[in-house]
């Protein structure tokens, strides 16, 4: 294959040394925010404090250089992104204020980025989503406020108030303008995404539009 990146998903439970494997591998990581929110207490009473709270260690990964994605296992927990950087900014239990692992906890910006350019890189489409920019899908929502601004207990309470997928307004109903072109199937849609992903102009686009063609 043309690019090598790989992910652990589910990351969940981790230590420094583990960690520390992963970066010498070479490896990024994907993790679920909601287990120091929803499972925290039972969590601590079935495994005890210390594994529970090293649980979804985000400032020990993110301090070791590895790219970090967000994920939630939906229907393990809800797929509500801005409640995901809200988790992982302030580390509360569920019904609760209380914070486990607090110096696990790491900055808006550091977690939004885990929603967007981070996730897209772990599983290797960043140069089709992820960020705004010349050549990539213009997919983006429109927040009531900017999340950096408000205080940070205040961020699952923002609302959304558009979606933007490629350019468009989503609506109910509405299909992605692209869909059209996508081949029926598994290797068809998979062979579209690859080629899609690649530079362009380079010869592994060629390669994948070939195999397209065949």
């Amino acid at each position: 294959r043309f690019d090598h990146r790989f992910y652990f998903e589910h990351f969940g439970c981790s230590n420094e040394a583990l960690v520390r494997r992963v970066k010498m591998l070479g490896a990024n990581v994907s993790v679920n925010p909601y287990y120091p929110h929803l499972r925290a207490k039972l969590n601590t009473e079935r495994l005890g404090i210390d594994r529970a709270s090293a649980t979804s260690n985000f400032r020990l990964i993110k301090d070791n250089g590895i790219t970090v994605a967000s994920h939630t296992d939906t229907p393990v927990a809800p797929p509500r992104p801005l409640e995901e950087v809200w988790i992982a900014c302030n580390r509360f239990c569920e019904d609760s204020e209380e914070v486990i692992a607090p110096a696990e906890r790491i900055t808006v910006q550091e977690a939004l980025r885990m929603k967007t350019c981070d996730a897209a890189h772990v599983i290797g489409l960043d140069a089709l989503i992820g960020s705004i920019e010349a050549g990539k899908m213009a997919d983006f929502t429109v927040l009531s406020e900017d999340p950096q601004e408000i205080p940070k207990v205040k961020i699952r309470d923002v609302r959304v108030c558009a979606t933007v997928v490629d350019g468009r307004i989503s609506k109910e109903g509405w299909k992605l303008p692209c869909a059209s072109e996508i081949p029926e199937g598994f290797w068809g849609g998979f062979l579209w995404l690859f080629k899609q992903t690649s530079p362009k102009h380079s010869w592994s686009r060629w390669f994948w539009a070939s195999l397209l063609n065949l």
